[in-house]
């Protein structure tokens, strides 16, 4: 008799995100050690479009992710601010803006979070 394992947190998590489900997808990072860079910036971009009232506070918590990164620079970290203010990346520019960011700082996982159009 064939069992299959069951999926893992961050399977679970990976899949609420790419459904974009929200509120699973939330259940699911508690229960990670730990969040990549680039998935706590789809989670940041699943609260513009499923939770605005909670969209600063998630963008805020993305940002304090970035400004982990050793090479940030207070400029770099101004410029992501911009960017996901008042949902910014909204715009054509302000996404265009952090995936150029994005990759400049070497995280091209990040990078390919942000949709080149909105979603």
């Amino acid at each position: 008799m064939f069992v299959s394992a069951a999926p893992s947190p961050y399977e679970r998590f990976a899949r609420a995100l790419n459904a974009g489900d929200l509120l699973t997808a939330r259940i699911h990072a508690a229960d990670l050690p730990r969040i990549s860079l680039a998935d706590a910036l789809a989670l940041t971009l699943l609260y513009a479009q499923a939770d605005p009232a909670r969209y600063d506070r998630a963008a805020a918590r993305w940002l304090a992710l970035l400004v982990d990164l050793p090479a940030v620079t207070i400029e770099e970290a101004a410029a992501a601010a911009d960017a996901l203010r008042r949902r910014g990346l909204a715009a054509p520019a302000g996404r265009r803006a952090l995936r150029a960011l994005m990759y400049d700082l070497g995280q091209p996982d990040a990078a390919k979070r942000l949709p080149l159009e909105p979603s």
